[in-house]
């Protein structure tokens, strides 16, 4: 009996301790504040065991079908790259402030395939790691694991090929893009461009593509030169990829030079000129469809730019109009190509809205190079317009325009 009353006290004692400590507000809660050895032992050892425990009786179904690991890649963009990162992409503001840290999925994966699935399916108490089953079909969580395996071994441009051919954000649970789009374009339809960015453009700068130049103009301004802009504009364009630009890759790489290249190589084929990695974030397969095109622009794969276009693309620059994808492969393709090839872009912003089976892709690159001898640098201004096709984006519309830097 006096054994029982000592221990009864010492549960009074522990008790009013720990709601004291609790009252008082002694535990720090901040995100910027690490727990401490201990407690952080603790938690995880607990989190793993009880994570292991019940993924023990899952079934894992065959990892390695292509299918499901191109359908992963696409939500894995969409969902999970903002936290978790993905090849060459660097630490988000999101990413940073957030704790536990998530870890980089890039890397590698610590939890096996089963722990993995219950992990993206249940969440986990107190982080920022949400129960996407939820939402999500089982079907689709094993492709997000599937594609798990896969992302370690890939580079940023096998990364980005692969989210392009993806499909996209879908996982059967009533997804929609809406968080893809930027504020500043939410009263704009998806394909009305033909004067949305006519503010943007300079209407003084007339094009000359006759001329005898290696990029078809001889204006003596820089920043004016008629195909300066047209040039910067595409250089833009080298941020997109689309779906069946990225197909090429996989089923034909050995005409793809683009394909798993690093930036040094590009450099290389830019005549010496560094090239700016594409490192602006890609939030969805519409943008990546968007990147490709304008990668496959700067190391001049013409075969690859003119299988992300429709064929009956609309590519407007300054004052003139190209009404088709055959027209734009006759005239303007090459001199955008040489001119990109032989110049700096670096990427500065891009925005986008999906709208069921249409985009808008808009982005702004600074260029630096020459033309007919002259230097140039310019902010180009591309907004391309986007429709989903049964093998991917497809860009249906682009509008090309360029400035001197502020």
């Amino acid at each position: 009996m006096k054994i029982l009353k000592m221990i009864l006290s010492a549960g009074a004692v522990v008790a009013g301790s720990a709601a004291v400590f609790i009252y008082l507000g002694i535990y720090p809660p901040g995100a910027d504040e690490p727990h401490s050895a201990v407690v952080h032992k603790v938690l995880q050892v607990s989190r793993d065991r009880a994570i292991a425990v019940r993924a023990d009786d899952l079934n894992v179904p065959d990892l390695s079908d292509a299918a499901m690991i191109k359908k992963g890649a696409g939500n894995y963009a969409a969902m999970c790259s903002s936290c978790h990162l993905a090849p060459g992409k660097q630490a988000t503001e999101l990413s940073k402030g957030l704790y536990p840290a998530p870890p980089a999925l890039a890397s590698g994966v610590d939890l096996n395939p089963a722990e993995a699935f219950w992990v993206i399916k249940h969440g986990i108490k107190m982080s920022a790691m949400p129960a996407w089953g939820k939402s999500m079909g089982d079907s689709y969580i094993w492709g997000l694991v599937a594609f798990l395996k896969r992302m370690p071994v890939m580079t940023p441009t096998e990364y980005r090929e692969m989210v392009a051919t993806s499909g996209g954000h879908s996982h059967g649970g009533g997804e929609t893009m809406d968080e893809t789009m930027d504020h500043d374009d939410m009263d704009m339809p998806a394909h009305d461009h033909d004067h949305a960015e006519n503010h943007h453009r300079d209407e003084a700068a007339p094009h000359h593509h006759d001329q005898e130049s290696p990029v078809g103009h001889s204006s003596s301004d820089p920043t004016s030169q008629p195909h300066a802009h047209k040039h910067v504009e595409s250089a833009s364009a080298t941020h997109d990829t689309s779906a069946a630009a990225l197909r090429v890759h996989a089923v034909e790489p050995a005409e793809v030079p683009m394909a798993g290249m690093d930036h040094a190589n590009m450099a290389g084929m830019s005549g010496g000129i560094p090239v700016a990695p594409a490192n602006l974030p890609i939030r969805n397969a519409a943008e990546a469809t968007v990147q490709a095109f304008q990668e496959a622009l700067q190391v001049g794969n013409r075969k690859l730019a003119l299988r992300l276009l429709s064929p009956s693309v609309k590519i407007l620059e300054g004052d003139e109009t190209q009404s088709s994808r055959d027209e734009y492969a006759a005239h303007h393709l090459q001199s955008d190509m040489d001119f990109l090839k032989a110049s700096r872009v670096i990427p500065q912003t891009r925005t986008s809205r999906i709208d069921g089976d249409t985009a808008k892709v808009s982005s702004t690159a600074r260029i630096i190079g020459r033309s007919d001898g002259k230097p140039i640098d310019v902010i180009n201004r591309e907004t391309a317009a986007l429709e989903k096709t049964t093998e991917g984006w497809r860009i249906v519309e682009i509008d090309w325009s360029s400035s001197a830097p502020q």
